[in-house]
């Protein structure tokens, strides 16, 4: 039977090995076809999902009003300077730029968030491919195909700033560990804080880690990339905050640092006060058979490795990515509001060592090819598991009949200062637009949104001016005289009149 037993083990292990061998050899096929699963996850009907209120629809509303107002420094909301997102001009500018190509849709607002993540994937390939080779890096990709977190809400199909965040960020932090441009961190710190502020100074501190480890090992790049650091990290940045200065004085900045720092840090605002514990629970609820995977991962690592193991700890590369990793979750666990994607940019060095430890798993001749095996169909399960049930759910997108509405009709009354009222689920009358209800508005009819519902629009009494409804509140009031009210749309849900 051992017989056998041995002769199976010696054809297994051969043929794995000859299966790693053909894999890194068409490495740059392998690579391509990860990279296509992404994009497709990234871009799979991403105009037909209704916006989300909140951060994807305000960055919307005021990228196309900045548009209107001629002004691409001070953003917007429903025409007012926006001091509740107190972000820098960056990622609205990024949403413009797609909006000037495309025109105005829902597509053109995540355009620049799907191209972002597919550009950090690309990266984070090519990094992983040169500190740990090819195979580390093709299991870095498989596991990003899976991360359900970066294709959910905040991130790579949304319209808002993280995946362009997360493309910085991930760039300043990868770059620091290079000779050649070594300069270029400081420049993607700057456009990391220029997309989400002081998110970036987890970036900041990393990069500072890993400086400071260079001095102790006395390999700092040279004075001329050192200049080059400092200058492209203060000088996109300043020329933004004197320009901000000039339009609006010290009020963006006192709410950037007293509201956006200061009381994000030590308050729990908007309600948003959860427990130390919120991004361990968030990450292995979403992430959980990757992460049992990992774990065991790194038990079997330290088992079978353990003299070397923590010599291995000591290595640069592996450092680096325990910082990468730690800082994000030392700095967001410590602050006392916390909202799921503030730890994404942990999500990566995260991928990253689970790749790098099933490379060198799969390729040691000190694991026995059973273990091999075990991992190998674990991660290749879920990983066509998740990405599976992620095509499926961005297959058939939901239907926001309200937004559907205002798509198909706000051209019917263009430019029109419009009124909303509608009864909700708890039987309560709303009169307020939502966040999404004034983007769709916006880019399809370029409405006035007005807040007040019926009861304003006939108290105004001013002609040419609109109220959409649902047909439950059409019911509650009057709108018999037909000289003087027209009736501009209508389906099974909404109306829309109009004051003649």
């Amino acid at each position: 039977m051992s017989a056998y037993l041995k002769k199976a083990e010696s054809f297994l292990t051969a043929l794995l090995n000859k299966t790693i061998e053909f894999i890194e050899r068409y490495y740059k096929v392998f690579f391509v076809m990860f990279c296509a699963v992404i994009t497709l996850l990234c871009f799979l009907n991403l105009g037909k999902w209704p916006v989300l209120d909140w951060d994807e629809a305000r960055h919307g509303v005021s990228a196309y009003e900045m548009i209107k107002n001629k002004n691409f420094l001070v953003n917007t909301f429903n025409y007012k300077v926006d001091y509740w997102n107190l972000k820098p001009v960056l990622s609205f500018s990024a949403i413009i730029f797609c909006f000037k190509l495309f025109g105005y849709s829902i597509f053109s607002l995540r355009l620049y968030s799907a191209l972002s993540m597919v550009a950090t994937a690309i990266c984070v390939g090519v990094f992983t491919y040169k500190r740990f080779g090819k195979l580390a890096s093709l299991c870095t990709l498989a596991f990003m195909c899976s991360c359900t977190p970066l294709y959910l809400t905040h991130c790579a199909r949304n319209g808002d700033a993280d995946a362009m965040f997360l493309l910085f960020f991930s760039l300043s932090v990868m770059l620091v560990t290079t000779k050649r441009y070594f300069w270029c961190s400081g420049l993607f710190f700057a456009l990391a804080f220029l997309t989400k502020s002081w998110h970036a100074g987890c970036a900041f501190i990393i990069i500072l880690a890993y400086i400071i480890y260079l001095i102790i090992k006395k390999q700092l790049p040279c004075k001329k990339q050192l200049i080059g650091f400092v200058v492209s990290m203060i000088t996109p940045v300043l020329v933004w905050a004197i320009a901000r200065y000039f339009a609006d004085g010290w009020v963006f900045f006192k709410g950037m640092f007293l509201y956006d720092l200061l009381k994000r840090s030590t308050e729990g605002v908007e309600n948003h006060a959860y427990g130390f514990f919120l991004y361990f629970e968030y990450l292995f609820s979403n992430m959980t058979f990757l992460l049992i995977g990992f774990i065991g991962l790194l038990i079997t690592y330290i088992l079978i490795f353990k003299r070397q193991f923590l010599n291995i700890l000591k290595q640069r590369n592996i450092l680096f990515l325990i910082t990468w990793t730690a800082v994000p979750f030392a700095i967001f666990c410590a602050s006392t509001t916390k909202l799921h994607w503030y730890i994404f940019p942990a999500i990566f060095p995260i991928l990253i060592g689970g790749g790098v430890m099933l490379a060198k798993l799969v390729k040691s001749k000190k694991v026995k090819v059973y273990l091999k095996l075990l991992f190998i169909v674990w991660f290749a399960f879920f990983v066509c598991r998740y990405s599976a049930r992620l095509v499926n759910r961005f297959a058939h997108p939901p239907v926001d009949s309200l937004q559907s509405f205002i798509s198909v009709n706000a051209p019917k009354i263009e430019g029109k200062s419009t009124y909303f009222e509608e009864i909700d689920s708890n039987g309560e009358q709303v009169t307020a637009w939502s966040q999404s209800a004034i983007f769709v508005a916006e880019i399809n009819g370029n409405l006035l949104c007005k807040d007040g519902g019926v009861e304003q629009f006939f108290a105004k009494n001013q002609s040419e001016t609109a109220v959409i409804m649902d047909l439950e509140t059409f019911n509650l009031y009057d709108f018999s005289n037909n000289e003087k009210y027209t009736v501009c749309a209508a389906d099974d849900e909404f109306i829309i009149v109009l004051l003649n």
